[in-house]
């Protein structure tokens, strides 16, 4: 029994001794890896190896900051807009001779209390009109200084010793209606203009004013103004060239695929490069701005979007790019022009005195009263025409068969929002249709924009969808019209027309807006068509006394030079009839 029992530890002991052997060498490995490594350390070859991976991660991290900070931008998260080469036609001015600017109150006013970070508590909103056109650096304002904040019976609430920057880059603006006509886009339910919006907050810097609304601001603009320009030309071979002058270049560099090229503008200081007005090879093109990288601060403090550091342009030639491009070197100083008054829209709709912000043409005034007229699909819930304004007088256009008594009436489209869009003014919100089923209804195509939108509805106006319905419906225009020029002569105040400046009897209050401006049209300097201004903004197809201010005059968003009349040179009546067939409630 002792000599089975003796049999049986003999293998317990070996593995322990096993373990034993083994801890012990990888305690001795241990050692010697140590007294190596320390050796080490201390050997010219390993304080110069350090020394060298330390410069790397040096490098690395500044790399790093730097990116962090804006220094380094590349054009892979940037949005591509089209673009063109500038024509002649891209260099007409359309700001107005006397400068004005819009101001509204902060979306945020009275809301949230002031804190202590220094963002300060939301105020109003400054704009300016921007005359704008892509590859163009034309005159454009850069600040706003001596800035006065009146109250509503012109004393003086504030004068701030500050100056406020604006932004190189113009945004879209939205602008409220005018004319009844489908300015909505699948973005924007609204029309728009381009112009610089800057947002001021009540902060440190405005701590002498009370913190109440402003009637309305006046401030001396900043602007950059070209002085003299150089005509140059910017080489395109196989090989980046390069225009230099001062701190600004235009470097122009081949692409990947053949005929493509590169266009980089980096522009600063009082020298400046763009793209010269010229008739340009066919090309298809796109456009980008890169903008240094907003740190974490600046976006915690809401500061404004700083400028730009380039802009690229990708151009791709229809057939063998040329050899030159033509450029342009500007020479801009600062200018000041003082007192420019900001008003509210409210004010800028009941006096005719202050000049308007923005400048918005009216489209699809031209006497092409065509006929092939384009339709949507059948079967679906709705019918629709869009129809250039002038057919609004010229034209008329009736349902001549159908079940239910039905009429075309000028309507604007229901806007479908986005579900769980919050919109502050319910009301409007209502009015407008929410239903997901809908959302492609609210799509329309740009070339329908700014033309007069007809629906088919029943006579009372509260019915305007159908289904298992066809109806046929007539269009009768004259055979021709053309526009003549009436005698002239533009008002000291451009931006407004009396009446007395047109035919007496065909000024009357109560007929619909649409009819008279589609009758007359009043052009700018470039002969361009320019909206009217209504007393009140969104109205539904509203009258011509809707527009007429006081002492008898109309007001633009522009400045009027010529008049025009619509006058049918052919009576003989076109028409076309076509019949559509409404959705059936089965497939519903």
């Amino acid at each position: 029994m002792q000599g089975a029992r003796n049999t049986a530890k003999k293998p317990h002991t070996t593995t322990r001794t096993r373990l034993a052997n083994i801890r012990t060498r990888v305690a001795n490995a241990f050692r010697q890896a140590v007294t190596r490594l320390w050796a080490e350390i201390r050997t010219p070859r390993f304080i110069g190896a350090s020394a060298v991976a330390l410069v790397w991660l040096i490098v690395l991290c500044g790399f790093g900051l730097a990116v962090g900070s804006g220094r380094q931008n590349t054009l892979a998260d940037q949005d591509f807009e089209p673009f063109q080469l500038p024509t002649a036609q891209d260099t007409q001015v359309i700001l107005p001779t006397e400068l004005g600017g819009t101001l509204e109150s902060a979306a945020g006013f009275e809301g949230y209390p002031y804190t202590s970070g220094g963002v300060g508590r939301h105020w109003f909103n400054l704009f300016l009109p921007a005359n704008h056109a892509p590859g163009l650096t034309i005159d454009t304002p850069v600040g706003l200084e001596n800035i006065r904040l009146l109250a509503q019976d012109g004393s003086l609430l504030c004068a701030p010793d500050v100056q406020l920057k604006l932004t190189t880059d113009p945004s879209s603006v939205g602008v409220k209606a005018d004319l009844n006509l489908s300015q909505q886009s699948t973005r924007y339910w609204m029309p728009s203009a381009t112009g610089y919006r800057l947002e001021v907050r009540w902060d440190q810097r405005f701590q002498i004013c009370p913190y109440e609304q402003p009637a309305s601001v006046l401030a001396d603009v900043v602007q950059r103004q070209t002085t003299s320009t150089e005509a140059r030309r910017l080489e395109l071979n196989d090989e980046p060239h390069k225009l230099q002058a001062g701190s600004s270049s235009m470097t122009a560099k081949p692409g990947a695929l053949p005929w493509e090229w590169w266009v980089e503008i980096a522009n600063s200081g009082q020298q400046r490069w763009q793209f010269s007005a010229a008739v340009p090879p066919a090309h298809q093109g796109w456009s980008t701005k890169r903008y240094p990288s907003s740190s974490f601060w600046d976006t915690a403090h809401n500061q404004p979007r700083p400028d730009p550091i380039a802009e690229s342009y990708q151009l791709r030639f229809n057939a063998a790019a040329p050899a030159e491009l033509p450029v342009t070197l500007l020479h801009t100083e600062e200018v000041r022009v003082a007192d420019v008054r900001f008003s509210t829209e409210r004010d800028q709709r009941t006096r005719s005195s202050i000049p308007p912000t923005w400048h918005l043409p009216l489209q699809h005034t031209d006497t092409d009263l065509t006929l092939d007229l384009p339709m949507h699909a059948q079967d679906l819930e709705y019918h629709e025409l869009f129809l250039p304004i002038a057919m609004s007088y010229a034209c008329e256009l009736q349902a001549v068969g159908a079940d239910l008594p039905l009429q075309w009436r000028p309507v604007e489209r229901l806007f479908v929002y986005s579900l769980g869009r919050y919109d502050e003014d319910m009301k409007d919100y209502q009015q407008r249709l929410s239903a997901k089923p809908y959302s492609g209804y609210a799509k329309l195509p740009e070339e329908y924009l700014g033309r007069v939108r007809w629906e088919l509805q029943s006579t009372d106006g509260k019915q305007r969808f159908f289904h298992d319905l066809e109806v046929t419906s007539e269009l009768r225009c004259p055979a021709e019209v053309t526009w003549q020029p009436l005698t002239y002569q533009q008002s000291e105040l451009p931006w407004l027309v009396p009446l007395e400046a047109l035919p007496g009897a065909s000024v009357d209050p109560a007929q619909p807006a649409r009819e008279f401006f589609g009758r007359f049209r009043f052009l700018d300097a470039n002969g361009e068509a320019l909206m009217p201004m209504a007393r009140a903004a969104d109205l539904a197809d509203p009258a011509l006394e809707s527009f007429i201010f006081p002492e008898d005059q109309l007001k633009f968003h522009g400045e009027v030079t010529r008049i025009e009349q619509l006058q049918v040179d052919d009576s003989t009546a076109r028409s076309q009839h076509w019949t559509y067939r409404f959705m059936s409630l089965e497939a519903y």
